[in-house]
């Protein structure tokens, strides 16, 4: 009987310590910048489709009056101890034009959770956008509309997601 007892309380101590090395292991999540093409950015609104044009650059607005795109924004859920989220949108102007665009936080109910917006007139930009983590929940999604005149004169190339 002994043997046995003794057996059984081995037993337990090896799988005592094994679970205690099983919790004690921690894995690395590590987030990464993850792209979206202009391409993938599409009409705000349903009447205007056939107002854009896409291609290998990205977006533009091939009508004569400014039109409004909406861009999805992949992202990967901040890494622990991040203070904020960092997205940057690129592209084009020409003609002396300016593209306004707005970066959208909702939370996974569709509640608003932050807005901030930039306008450029430059021939080409990369604009930096920033929001507190607090306003980028884990199961949270982004998107970017922006307004882009007429005549073929901008273009939304993509948006980075930088986590």
């Amino acid at each position: 009987m002994k043997s046995r007892s003794d057996f059984l309380t081995r037993a337990l101590l090896v799988l005592s310590i094994g679970a205690c090395g099983l919790l004690s292991i921690t894995t690395s999540v590590s987030a990464a910048n993850i792209q979206t093409h202009g391409s993938a950015c599409h009409n705000y609104n349903a009447s205007e489709a056939l107002d854009f044009g896409y291609d290998n650059g990205g977006v533009t607005n091939r009508a004569s009056d400014h039109r409004i795109v909406i861009c999805p924004v992949a992202r990967s859920p901040l890494a622990p101890g991040a203070t904020s989220g960092t997205f940057w949108v690129d592209g084009n102007n020409r003609n002396g034009v300016s593209t306004t665009c707005t970066l959208f936080s909702n939370d996974y109910t569709g509640a608003l959770m932050d807005t901030v917006a930039f306008t450029s007139s430059k021939v080409n930009y990369d604009q930096p956008l920033s929001l507190p983590a607090a306003q980028l929940p884990y199961y949270g999604y982004v998107s970017v509309i922006c307004s882009l005149p007429g005549f073929s004169n901008a273009m939304v190339r993509g948006i980075i997601s930088v986590q």
